[in-house]
């Protein structure tokens, strides 16, 4: 995964929901790369473990 491609992509965004989604889903992906998988509910995280 490109991080700083994917965080370049994220601060050239204006609208700030589309950001957010963006930001969840990259944190949410190098989460996954460490073996957890994150439930992002409502702006919150939850680990369901490895």
């Amino acid at each position: 995964m490109d991080v700083e491609a994917a965080k370049s992509d994220i601060l050239e965004t204006e609208d700030l929901l589309e950001r957010a989604l963006k930001l969840s889903g990259l944190v949410t992906a190098l989460f996954a790369e460490q073996g957890y998988r994150l439930v992002v509910v409502g702006g919150s995280c939850r680990s369901s473990g490895r």
